[in-house]
This record gives structure tokens, sequence and C-alpha cells, in this order.
């Protein structure tokens, strides 16, 4: 999720000095691990790249020929790829929707989630401060990745994923509701599709999240 113009104009799509990283206290660095598209773990703590929206990871996009691909697993496996076994530093920007920290995080001199824009494995955020426009136009001009063929932006997918899970679900109300440990399953996490309903056993179907958390139902943290 933030950066510069253009990965060809900087280098590799936005470093930032090492010299001031050294002098803040605020600065996170150490080894990481991807726990999804835009999501690191480092020392415990989540971090969120700024300026990036992954596919979901239920998500497939489209290819040349008509096919589709995991595109969703592919950023994250991606991600991975970027930081396995090497030192991470990131620079924090206040805090995402989600409770994890939103920030810049670059390895040695290559902005992360500036990388994965240029390459075609994510998205950039839109909106009028939108950090990695130019880097997706360059992506999508070339046709890499995520912009080979037919693809959605998460948005616009999980909308359409939600819209025909109404169609099938007990009076339009597609939300999962597991009675053990009163959590709930949104149409698009990875195990919906084989989530078993039993409404004899407590399961419940919500039409809506802020149906299912008055009801004491928490969301599924994968989803």
């Amino acid at each position: 999720m933030p950066a510069e113009s253009s990965s060809r104009d900087t280098p590799r799509a936005g470093a930032i000095e090492a010299g001031a990283i050294a002098k803040d206290p605020s600065i996170i660095t150490g080894r990481a691990t991807a726990i999804g598209g835009n999501l690191l773990r480092i020392d415990g703590q989540l971090i969120q790249l700024a300026g990036i929206e992954p596919p979901e990871a239920a998500q497939r996009c489209g290819t040349r020929s008509g096919k589709t691909w995991n595109c969703g697993a592919s950023a994250r496996k991606e991600l991975s790829s970027m930081v396995r076994r090497k030192s991470v530093t990131c620079t924090p920007s206040g805090a995402a929707a989600s409770g994890s920290i939103l920030a810049s995080c670059t390895v040695g001199d290559i902005d992360i989630a500036g990388e994965l824009v240029s390459n075609g494995h994510v998205f950039a955020e839109q909106g009028m401060f939108a950090a990695y426009d130019s880097i997706e136009a360059s992506a999508r001009d070339a046709g890499l990745g995520i912009w080979q063929g037919d693809s959605k932006r998460p948005q616009e997918w999980r909308a359409d994923v939600w819209e025909d899970a109404k169609r099938t679900a007990p009076d339009g109300c597609p939300i999962k509701g597991r009675a053990s440990g009163h959590i709930y399953f949104m149409p698009w996490a990875q195990e919906y599709a084989g989530r078993r309903m039993r409404t004899t056993r407590g399961d419940r179907w919500f039409c809506s999240e802020e149906e299912a958390q008055a009801a004491g139902f928490k969301p599924d943290k994968r989803s």
C-alpha cells in the first residue's frame, strides 16, 4: 500500500534512507513472515503494507488464454519469497482497520509494496493520494500478473461473490455463523464452501456482519 512515481524512476520502486531508519525508534526491523498478500508478522507484530490491495486469498484471476489462476495465493507466495531469510524494515504510518500496523516496508533498498505492484501481484490502492498509481499503470500496460487477463479488484470481486451466495442462502442471508467458537464466515472466506451448516447444533445464517456481531459472533480472522 505507499510510495513513489515509478519503479523505473527510483531505486527499486521507492527506497528509504537507511540512516533515517537507524535514528527512528518507531521503525520495526527483523525477520518477517508473510501472513497474506499484504500482511507481515515481525516479532509478533502484524504489519499491513500501505498503499496496496492484494487479491482475496480465494480469488482467481484470468489468463490470456481465458483460463483462471489463484492470484490470491500467488500474492502471498510472492511476498513470502521477497522477505524469506531477509531483514525487513518497516516505517509505521498509522493503524489499519483490522488493528494491524499500517507501514511502508523495505528489504534493503527495495520497497516491498511497490515491487509487488510493479510485477502485477497486487493492485494499487485507488484514490486522490494513491501512491502506486503510475507503477500499476506500467504493470497493466505490460500485461503482468493480474493484468494478463480479466481480473477484478478485491471489492468488486467480493461484491460478486456476495450476490452469488445470497441467491442460494436461506432468506438471502449468506454469512455462515458457526456455533462452536461463535465465529462467522464471509462468502469469500477460503473455507466458506466447505463449511457445513448444522442449525440443529446452533449454527446460524446472518444477513450482515452487524447482525452476526450483535448475536455475539466474531469474524473469522482468515476471511
